[in-house]
């Protein structure tokens, strides 16, 4: 955890007073938290929701299978949230692209370990998650079933209960991020983590996030170039390497053509990144790097944000964020803590850069919370070698001297004692001081032509060695997979995630 959370209280507070400069704040907190409360009720979660409640605390993740980290970071909210008599929210990352299929580890016949699959969706399309199809009943149910040693695990455990999921609501979910977040909500509710979830697709459509897209249309130039310099910025100071982090906005002073850190989304899932123009009218085009889908009239008494919504469904496209702008809005009009992971607080340099530069807000605050759980020794109580140098030496000298690996009754007859004279004798040659290098790549062909020969004669050190190599390598696997921290904390035992969490 970073800051230290004794901190995190007194933070919050200053963060409070710093963001009391921004207006309407109050009244999108409100409009946010309220479409948050409809949608924990709607996937079948108790809400938890404190009408006029002060003090809100934010973290969020996609519609994956959430590591332990992922857990903690929902445990603290809660708990954050309990504290300074507020209430805390987990955004669902419903508007990107993932995997939904379940890694888990498995046992192979000979009590090995290896990653195991199992697949939610029947197909997975490379689009958002958003408008991406439910699967069937048949199918989830399958899913459930299909956990390995499922009664060891809890989420197995918890599913299973009549009373907590019920599949015959499953029409009333709209795409597969709703089911893996009320799949995910019942599992933190068995731990006594109570949470607000907000979907990305549904805070998108609000007014409230319209009219702060909108406020930065209009300052396109500005916005970019402090964009821009937030990302140079981190570059800088942090010493990092410009592919690691976010690519900068392309500006185009030339034709005054400004992209901007959000996506245009079509209705079927395909992704566009925004662009506008702005005319000496002030008039604001906008739309993707290739067609213009309308124009943001000044003149007329209509209002930009319903402009906005009448050109994006005339068209069909949906308005999300990007991750900085998604952070940016977060943070300035839902919460007044945000918890991060350890990924997404390196970008947060460029968000506190914007704040400051663009909002004029300096320091506003916010914490970094993970953790590391991996397999449970009390149930994977075995010790695997990952690398063997006595092992590796012996292969070595087996592929480069077969020879010293035949038996004796094989090595005084031919073929074997005719092809061991004729690797000395190429070596010998060899040593030749006066030999071209095309003569000695050639010898040194000639004599690894003579080992592969002798291997065949190696009999029960080769077949010894390769079994060797073979269980090598399900050892190395073996220990990649007890290492491993991105399983789905469901997987763990309950009494092992309680101890984290305690």
């Amino acid at each position: 955890m970073s800051p230290e959370f004794s901190q995190w209280p007194d933070l919050l507070n200053k963060n409070k007073r710093a963001l009391k400069t921004l207006p309407e704040s109050s009244k999108y907190r409100e409009n946010l938290l309220n479409i948050a409360d409809s949608y924990t009720q709607k996937i079948g979660v108790k809400s938890r929701y404190p009408k006029g409640c002060q003090n809100v605390v934010v973290t969020g993740h996609q519609a994956i299978w959430h590591h332990c980290g992922i857990l903690v970071k929902n445990f603290i909210t809660n708990n954050f949230a309990v504290q300074v008599n507020g209430c805390g929210v987990h955004l669902v990352l419903d508007h990107d692209v993932c995997d939904t299929a379940l890694t888990s580890p498995v046992y192979t016949g000979d009590n090995h370990l290896n990653f195991k699959k199992t697949n939610l969706e029947q197909s997975q399309h490379n689009i958002p998650l958003e408008f991406r199809a439910l699967p069937n009943v048949k199918h989830v149910k399958f899913f459930i079933d299909s956990i390995p040693a499922k009664e060891k695990r809890f989420c197995y455990n918890v599913w299973t209960q009549n009373s907590v999921l019920n599949f015959n609501n499953l029409a009333s979910f709209k795409n597969v991020a709703d089911l893996i977040t009320q799949f995910q909500a019942v599992l933190n509710s068995a731990l006594g983590i109570d949470l607000l979830y907000l979907p990305i697709s549904q805070m998108s459509e609000s007014r409230c996030f319209i009219e702060f897209a909108i406020s930065i249309f209009t300052n396109s130039v500005n916005f970019a170039n402090i964009y821009n310099k937030g990302i140079s910025e981190q570059i800088r100071t942090r010493k990092i390497n410009p592919a690691q982090t976010i690519r900068p906005l392309k500006i185009d002073d030339k034709n005054g053509i400004i992209e901007l850190p959000f996506w245009l989304v079509s209705s079927s899932g395909e992704r566009f990144s925004l662009y506008v123009t702005t005319d000496n009218k002030k008039n604001i085009k906008f739309g993707t790097s290739f067609v213009i889908l309308g124009v943001l009239d000044s003149s007329t008494f209509d209002d930009k944000a319903q402009q906005f919504k009448k050109i994006m469904a005339k068209h069909g496209y949906y308005l999300r964020p990007k991750a900085i702008s998604l952070t940016l809005f977060v943070r300035l009009y839902l919460t007044d803590w945000f918890i991060h992971g350890i990924g997404g607080g390196i970008y947060e340099t460029i968000t506190n850069y914007i704040i400051e530069k663009y909002y004029k807000i300096k320091n506003l605050y916010f914490g970094i919370a993970t953790a590391t759980l991996t397999l449970s020794p009390e149930e994977y109580n075995h010790s695997f070698c990952s690398t063997s140098a006595e092992f590796k030496s012996q292969l070595r000298k087996l592929n480069f001297n077969p020879e010293k690996f035949i038996e004796n009754s094989l090595l005084n007859k031919n073929p074997v004692r005719s092809l061991v004279r004729k690797k000395k004798k190429i070596i010998e040659a060899s040593k030749n001081p006066n030999l071209s290098t095309v003569e000695r790549k050639l010898s040194c062909k000639s004599i690894s032509d003579v080992n592969k020969e002798l291997l065949k004669y190696t009999g029960r050190s080769r077949e010894d060695l390769t079994r060797k190599a073979e269980l090598l390598q399900k050892n190395k696997l073996s220990t990649k997979v007890t290492n491993y921290r991105e399983f789905f904390f469901g997987l763990f035992p309950q009494k092992a995630l309680r101890n984290l969490l305690t």
